[in-house]
């Protein structure tokens, strides 16, 4: 009986094998599946973030390896314009990572650009020996902040991130002002920025009166920080309840 019972055994091993391989085969494929259909999901950015992921490899339109939020309802928009010395550019970067940081897991995300030129690049080619200027497209990419940082010297990409930005009276902004805006994810404007005295007023679409959202303003270099934490829970709700409106 015992040897019947160890024949047995050893027959139906192959079988047990068999079978085992068989459902670890259905788990891998289960679960490769799974895996399969969430980048597909991810993959459905809105413009905003599409259009990073499309100039992620384009060095004269992206001048860093950015990270952030693609999930973000909210973009910040700040233009780098007083950067072309050294000096300049330390003052208007150094506070960026701190502030980058402080935004993470927010719901709002920063976007820097900068409007870096043929003429720009050759003047610094005939002035870097004296060391007065500033390689602008190799600091951003050294900057310790990793938010997006975008060059609009090209036409397309200003069409892209300021398309039918307007003042309340109906003249186009351009990108060189204000220095600081928001857009929802689709890139729609949510609100202006704009540093008056010691105190940030934000103006919002289709109306002319502004209001203060800081009044007393830490450091004027770093005005922007002020704005965006004043700010940033109350345009994450607006561009939810616009979304869920639509």
């Amino acid at each position: 009986m015992g040897e019947d019972m160890k024949t047995t055994r050893q027959t139906n091993m192959p079988h047990r094998i068999f079978r085992t391989l068989a459902l670890m085969c259905v788990s891998v494929i289960a679960l490769s599946g799974h895996a399969i259909a969430a980048p597909a999901a991810s993959r459905e950015l809105q413009k905003v973030p599409a259009f990073i992921e499309k100039n992620r490899q384009k060095k004269d339109v992206m001048l860093n390896e950015p990270q952030y939020d693609s999930t973000a309802k909210v973009y910040y928009l700040h233009y780098l314009n007083n950067i072309y010395s050294n000096e300049d550019f330390n003052r208007a970067t150094d506070f960026l990572a701190g502030l980058h940081n402080q935004m993470k897991g927010s719901g709002a995300e920063l976007i820097l650009y900068v409007n870096y030129t043929r003429e720009d690049a050759a003047r610094y080619q005939k002035s870097r020996r004296f060391g007065s200027a500033t390689n602008i497209p190799g600091r951003c990419r050294r900057l310790n902040v990793k938010c997006p940082i975008i060059n609009v010297d090209k036409q397309s990409v200003r069409d892209s991130l300021f398309h039918n930005h307007q003042s309340p009276y109906g003249e186009p902004y351009t990108f060189a002002y204000p220095h600081l805006r928001a857009i929802d994810a689709d890139g729609k404007v949510l609100a202006y920025f704009m540093l008056s005295g010691r105190s940030v007023r934000m103006i919002q679409p289709h109306t002319r009166f502004s209001r203060v959202v800081v009044r007393n303003v830490q450091n004027e270099a770093e005005w922007i920080t002020d704005a965006i934490q004043s700010t940033q829970s109350f345009l994450i709700k607006m561009a939810e309840s616009e979304t869920t409106e639509e």
